[in-house]
């Protein structure tokens, strides 16, 4: 399976440059007056043909001779400022001087161009500064520089238009930019294509608007003061391609004076460990013996430690147990970030993540370490034999460098398939590893370009009644063109995928409640406000983690997708074979995470809140023991469902297939609905008790007493091609809320909280759509802070889709859980 890279794209920035600009005349510098140094004097320019003797204006300063100026004097705005045009020559701006051009300041351009612009004490204002540029098959100097060594140097987005606060560094020959002084301002993105930002001491300032973007051929270079200090680059964000060479150079300073040094310092940004294991691959020490590069708890600095790196996670040891193989950790990394890689071969391309147990007698479903128990220091994990030899490695990259709450993506891209038979189920790690592919003999995937959005395909969601059914947490994602992206984790039969705990995404609410002011990473998908207002009434301007923070819920996801064919009453806890393609789907929606900024969103003091349709006066049925009425931060009322969804213009087959009772003859095969909206709605659960401890109880539909439906191309039963759904009334669908430890996920209690459970299928959601499944509500979650600390509770479901004769589907459905 190939594996797909979830690092951060790397957009260049970069446009095409002109030589000069279209309007305002040029003004060659020739320093021929009687003070060569004072702009004023007409005799030091030639050409023109400006207002004045000397370049105002939109005009444009050349220095394309080796004679050069040191300014001292406040001189007219102009348009450009050329510094070793076709030449080398050194232009200064000292104390006094104060220079503003409002296209561009260049230093190095065209053919032999080398030029060094100075600035000791004065002030250059500019619309872009660009070194080493439009070389155009000529040569240019590698020794092109601007110093900065006191005074200031503004790269100002405020004149506007192309580039407009861009520092552009070696985008046609290296180039170097030093600072030991002064204060460097760039207010949009500082380019770095190749050469060397040097940087020196303390006494200067680097600060970036927007992004700070690194290239292969780029480095940056820190020199220490005699006290072992450096000046940090602080930028709102961070993007690197290649391998750009850091370098601390501790030259001035004693080495032990060294100790921790932050570098680089993101306003809105994090680096990812791709980024960090690039950096740190190419990072050069000079009189320092030992330093390592790491990342700050957040992720959002770049620091230096002068210490040797903290040594890796290892497998020390492994021994066959039985069917398994036993697999000895030492971690030296967090537990969560440590999942488990297996190759058959040792080639490079060959290396995939897989699950694992935590015992020798399974199951083999574990995605990271975060639930093992120390024994004598060491972790223990379990393996099953597969194949006639496996390498196993340790993958340690943290949780925030492969999962991202939202991205615009591929929603038809099928990243991991589960063949079972004849049946081919293709999920997605760009949606949350939700369902996009049901392919059937005969017809090919039933999800088209109508099923297959993030908003859509075969997955699960939740809501409650408490918060207007609009606080949302799904699986795929935000969006129909917005997926959460996630880790979907094969075992080595090819038996099983699992989806890696992580957050689950809030949806937008079928666009009725727009709760997202900000729209850095994806379109809000409600009013054409620009991203600047939402309808919470909370004032989220200056909101850490801006849109990342609106979407992401209080709740984990984790899923499992099983290939049951062949197998007997293992993880499906049945009875008998399972003789046709089978697929179980196991989910679990945590409340992990103590209520914060996403649920405040929808709670107390909003539109959203609704105690008079969601008040619970006592979740607990029998665990845990007591009387616990809901409150503002607990899911009161809770809605599930999980359905699948397909293309009528694929595969709309006319009949479906409900199950009365336990015999073959109890199958009544019905012709789907043709009005409306093609619905067939029954209850497969009601509990008339529990409705009293809600405001409102819940409708009440016709009766069935199999939670089974097929949908069937004719009514015979013994036709093939069915596509059977099956949520049975298992005690994991019965004793669907459990409470949990936070550390194993071992099961403290369960609890049947259910209202109500109803089949429906839809054969015509929407014209060129159907949606078919299992919709459940129960009285509800109670968040963490209502729960001893090391406890939580979860909604858990599991769903079965089986592939064959109606005959067919109802046997193997009674082998899995008897009805």
């Amino acid at each position: 399976m190939k594996m797909i890279s979830l690092g951060r794209a790397i957009l260049p920035s970069f446009t095409l440059l002109l030589i000069l600009p279209s309007s305002g005349a040029n003004y060659t510098y020739r320093g021929a007056g009687s003070d060569p140094n004072d702009w004023l004097d007409g005799a030091n320019w030639g050409g023109g043909g400006g207002a004045a003797d000397w370049p105002t204006s939109e005009d444009n300063a050349l220095f394309q001779s080796a004679q050069g100026m040191s300014i001292s004097q406040a001189v007219p705005v102009h348009g450009q400022l050329q510094v070793g045009r076709g030449i080398a020559n050194e232009v200064s701006i000292v104390s006094g001087g104060v220079v503003t051009n409002t296209n561009q300041t260049i230093v190095g351009i065209q053919n032999n161009g080398e030029g060094s612009l100075l600035v000791d004490g004065g002030s250059l204002v500019t619309k872009a500064l660009r070194l080493n540029v439009f070389g155009s098959g000529s040569v240019l100097s590698q020794n092109s520089i601007v110093r900065l060594t006191g005074g200031s140097i503004h790269v100002d987005a405020s004149f506007g238009g192309d580039n407009a606060g861009d520092l552009d560094l070696g985008l046609d020959e290296s180039a170097t930019v030093e600072v030991s002084g002064g204060s460097l301002l760039v207010d949009n993105n500082l380019d770095f294509t190749a050469g060397t930002l040097k940087i020196q001491g303390t006494a200067g300032t680097i600060d970036i608007g927007n992004s700070l973007n690194l290239e292969n051929e780029a480095g940056i270079s820190y020199i220490t003061n005699t006290a072992g200090e450096i000046t940090t680059i602080t930028a709102d964000s961070f993007n690197s391609s290649g391998t750009p060479i850091i370098t601390v150079d501790a030259s001035l300073a004693a080495p032990e004076t060294i100790q921790n040094l932050v570098l680089i310092d993101l306003g809105n940004d994090t680096f990812s460990e791709a980024e960090l294991a690039a950096l740190s691959s190419n990072l050069t020490l000079v009189n320092i013996p030992t330093g390592s590069l790491s990342l700050n708890a957040t992720g959002d600095q770049l620091l230096f430690t002068n210490a040797p790196p903290p040594p890796p996670s290892t497998i020390v040891s492994s021994e066959v147990i039985g069917e398994t193989i036993r697999l000895v950790i030492d971690a030296k990394d967090p537990l969560e970030d440590l999942m488990l890689l297996r190759s058959e071969d040792l080639s490079a391309d060959s290396w995939t993540l897989t699950p694992f147990s935590l015992s020798s007698s399974g199951p083999f479903l574990q995605t990271n370490l975060s639930a093992a128990l120390p024994n004598n220091g060491y972790y223990e994990i379990y393996v099953p034999i597969i194949g006639e030899k496996s390498f196993f490695t340790l993958d340690s990259t943290p949780q925030s460098s492969w999962f991202t709450v939202v991205a615009n993506s591929d929603e038809s891209a099928v990243t991991h398939r589960l063949v079972s038979g004849a049946m081919t189920v293709g999920v997605s790690e760009l949606g949350g590893g939700f369902i996009n592919e049901i392919s059937l003999p005969g017809i090919g995937d039933i999800m088209g370009p109508q099923a297959d959005r993030f908003g859509r395909g075969g997955q699960s969601a939740m809501r409650d009644r408490l918060h207007n059914l609009v606080y949302n947490p799904t699986q795929a994602g935000y969006s129909d063109p917005a997926g959460t992206i996630c880790r979907v984790v094969p075992s080595a039969d090819g038996k099983t995928l699992v989806v890696a705990p992580r957050p689950a995404t809030l949806y937008n609410g079928d666009g009725q409640y727009d709760f997202n002011q900000w729209e850095n990473l994806v379109a809000d998908a409600y009013k054409d406000d620009g991203g600047f207002s939402d309808e919470d009434g909370i004032n989220e301007t200056t909101l850490d983690g801006q849109q990342a923070t609106e979407l992401t819920s209080e709740f984990d996801y984790y899923g499992t997708y099983e290939d049951i064919l062949g197998t007997t009453g293992t993880s499906y806890l049945g009875t008998c074979e399972i003789t046709i393609p089978a697929v179980r789907h196991y989910f679990e929606y945590r409340y992990v995470r103590d209520p914060g900024h996403a649920l405040s969103q929808f709670g107390p003091g909003t539109s959203e809140y609704k105690p008079n349709n969601g008040t619970v006066t006592d979740f607990s049925v029998a665990q845990p023991a007591g009387v616990h009425a809901s409150g503002p931060n607990d899911m009161g009322v809770m809605i599930y469902s999980i359905s699948v969804r397909y293309d009528r213009e694929i595969w709309a087959p006319p009949y479906v297939g409900l199950v009365t009772g336990p015999a073959i003859g109890d199958i009544r095969m019905l012709e789907r609905p043709s009005d409306g909206t093609g619905l067939t709605l029954r209850d497969i659960h009601y509990n008339t008790v529990l409705q009293s401890r809600i405001p409102n109880p819940e409708d009440v539909h016709a009766p069935v007493a199999v939670p089974l439906f097929m949908i069937a191309e004719n009514d015979d039963i013994d036709a093939p091609g069915a596509l059977g759904l099956y949520y049975p009334h298992s005690r994991t669908n019965q004793f669907s809320v459990i409470g949990a430890d936070r550390q194993t996920g071992a099961v403290i209690y369960e609890d049947d909280r259910r209202l109500q459970v109803d089949l429906r299928d839809v054969s015509r959601r929407i014209p060129l759509m159907s949606l078919s499944g299992f919709r459940g509500i129960h009285l509800g979650l109670m968040n963490p802070t209502r729960l001893p600390s090391t406890q939580y509770e979860a909604m858990r479901s599991e769903f079965y889709i089986l592939y064959g004769s109606p005959r067919e589907i109802f046997e193997n459905a009674k082998r899995i859980h008897p009805f």
